[in-house]
């Protein structure tokens, strides 16, 4: 009984904590957003197109420069969000509004859900506080996080969600019943983005060594119930693609596309470069006419399947050079190039310090909890495999940055420690501890 109450104490402190940022954090970004950098002018990429489809009853279709028909070009659930907003708003700074304020609601909740996850992890919450306003306060990614272009806000969102998810199910705090739930938000997830599947089969991995000696059985039994679950959410989508292409595909058809225009005989292995090469100009049909033309004439499952074997091919002929592009990509994704003008070479360099300073911190979290390290080190393993195949762009690097912050912050709190020896930092707070947490920290 005592420790129930105990129990619910800490969960309530851990709840305010991440309230309090919450709200801080909300009231800091819509002033950024609305104040300080308005910006309410429609970008009008493959996502929004789909949306105005959708909006316009149309279903999901049309991403390109012309009516192309039916598209799996776009994961499906973050136009659908968007359809809605227009739907309710109309086109016009109105809907845009709506649509970062959203997004400002979705980065700083990714934010402010730190401290739950560093208690999932038997850590101090401090350890999330200072993760949560290091992100939360920091400029680097204001575009990504407030024009929310695409879906990557949200992606980040979930990926905090499901790593919590994760590692009370590696404590056994998770009943067999809550499968199903913890399935199912996997099967949203992936709905917004198909890169977190690698994700899910390293965390069930790590569990399956974990409980490969006791309790196995019933951690299979969970696994194949949050799997079956994960399919079922899916399985709709899935049945949509198969009616309106005749083929099996996972969420996203374009892998084909973005392969061949990250991988020729023009390819640069920076985006921003990229985009303006001939094979890209030529063959991707949201820059080319001709390209959209002929998505409209073959169809669009058939143009990505003519460019996934033009990409095999030339791989299979050019491998040096596709092993230098892949390489660079690597590079680039863990360290992204310094942009040449003062502004970004700070913010490279703040990225660098974020990266660096997380590794470092991830080797010391190995040494006393194991367990929350192996769940960074499995999304940063399994993440970004397909991106390393592809040309770099920040947003694709953007759902993970908050556990470089974390683990960061795991760094330094374990230096502080070193150095203050006499309290420790590192073992899980006072259940009092939120408002002073907040409060001793420099907002």
């Amino acid at each position: 009984m005592i420790d129930a109450i105990k129990e619910n104490r800490a969960a309530g402190s851990i709840f305010r904590t991440c309230l309090w940022l919450f709200l801080i954090l909300f009231v800091f970004r819509l002033m950024r957003a609305f104040i300080l950098k308005r910006d309410l002018a429609n970008d009008d990429y493959e996502v929004d197109r789909v949306a105005f489809a959708l909006a316009g009853h149309m279903g999901f279709s049309n991403p390109f420069k012309i009516p192309t028909g039916p598209t799996s070009h776009v994961a499906p659930l973050y136009p659908l969000l968007l359809s809605w907003i227009y739907e309710l708003f109309g086109r016009g700074s109105t809907a845009e509004a709506a649509r970062q304020t959203l997004a400002c609601c979705a980065t700083c909740l990714q934010f402010a859900l730190l401290p739950a996850l560093a208690a999932a992890a038997s850590l101090s919450p401090r350890v999330g506080v200072l993760a949560a306003l290091l992100g939360g306060l920091s400029p680097l990614r204001n575009y990504i996080e407030t024009k929310a272009a695409f879906e990557t806000p949200y992606t980040a969102l979930l990926l905090v969600i499901l790593s919590i998810l994760t590692l009370k199910m590696w404590n056994l705090e998770q009943p067999f019943r809550r499968a199903w739930l913890i399935g199912a938000i996997w099967g949203v997830a992936m709905l917004f983005t198909p890169t977190l599947l690698p994700v899910l089969f390293g965390f069930l991995a790590v569990g399956a060594l974990q409980f490969f000696r006791s309790q196995f059985r019933f951690y299979l039994r969970f696994s194949l119930t949050l799997l079956l679950a994960a399919g079922i959410v899916l399985a709709p989508w899935t049945l949509r693609n198969y009616y309106a292409f005749h083929r099996l595909i996972f969420v996203r058809g374009n892998f084909g596309l973005e392969l061949s225009v990250s991988n020729n005989d023009w390819a640069l292995p920076i985006f921003e470069q990229n985009l303006y090469t001939k094979e890209f100009q030529s063959t991707h049909p949201f820059s080319s006419l001709a390209a959209a033309r002929t998505v409209e004439r073959l169809g669009e499952t058939a143009y990505y399947h003519l460019q996934l074997r033009t990409a095999f091919g030339w791989i299979s002929s050019h491998p040096r050079r596709f092993l230098r592009l892949t390489a660079e990509r690597v590079g680039y994704f863990w360290l992204p190039p310094i942009e040449p003008h003062a502004k970004g070479i700070i913010s490279s360099l703040l990225t660098w310090c974020f990266t660096l300073t997380g590794i470092a911190g991830l080797f010391v979290m190995l040494q006393d909890h194991r367990w929350p390290a192996l769940a960074i080190g499995v999304v940063w393993l399994t993440y970004p495999l397909v991106y390393y195949l592809l040309q770099f762009d920040l947003r694709y690097r953007y759902p993970i940055e908050w556990t470089f912050l974390f683990a960061a912050s795991y760094g330094v709190m374990s230096l502080l420690e070193a150095l203050s020896p006499k309290e420790s930092v590192l073992l899980p707070a006072p259940l009092n501890c939120e408002v002073p947490s907040l409060r001793g920290m420099d907002l």
